[in-house]
């Protein structure tokens, strides 16, 4: 298992030792009782959506709106991450913790664009690859189950994924999908 920090970080929570120690025990026992209410911070997001929810008064202003959806998605982020399994939780945390290199990130785009680049340029590029190879690698682990083939992923694999999800249209720009001209 993995730290409490660890957890921490995935659910966005601020202290989640006592979830884990619900989740080990209910786990144990055998209980189907609705155990993410246990956490402080979850059973004070629940109280407020159902004040929410009770009343009438729809008056919130947007800030308090936002605070509230904000969250919910809290919630429901930890309710997701609780229902893990060891395996998925493990491979969850790896893809958190993944990224590419900044430096070398920002060369290549400099290098492309052939201006400067700056660090939220970066970052955002950044995100949207990890999220682009995210898809080419759960394309590839389809063709692979899909082969009868067992892990790991070869380049064949990768190479069918990247064939399939072009014809899609998935990839920007590609033989079939070429740019407007200017």
């Amino acid at each position: 298992m993995s730290s409490s920090s660890d957890i921490k970080d995935l659910a966005g929570t601020s202290s989640s030792s006592s979830t884990v120690e619900c989740r080990k025990r209910n786990a144990t026992e055998g209980e189907t009782s609705d155990f993410q209410f246990k956490h402080p911070e979850a059973k004070k997001i629940k109280e407020e959506v159902e004040n929410r929810v009770a009343s009438s008064d729809d008056t919130l202003t947007n800030r308090q709106q936002k605070k509230l959806a904000d969250a919910e998605k809290r919630l429901r982020m930890q309710r997701l991450v609780q229902s893990f399994s060891e395996d998925q939780l493990s491979r969850y945390e790896m893809y958190r913790r993944s990224s590419f290199p900044k430096a070398a990130f920002k060369r290549l785009l400099q290098n492309i664009s052939g201006c400067s680049i700056t660090q939220n340029v970066v970052i955002a590029m950044s995100g949207i690859s990890k999220i682009f190879v995210g898809e080419v690698m759960e394309e590839a682990l389809d063709v692979m189950e899909r082969l009868g083939d067992t892990p790991p992923v070869k380049p064949k694999h990768i190479r069918e994924a990247v064939r399939r999800l072009k014809s899609q249209n998935v990839f920007p720009f590609s033989s079939k999908n070429t740019p407007p001209s200017l």
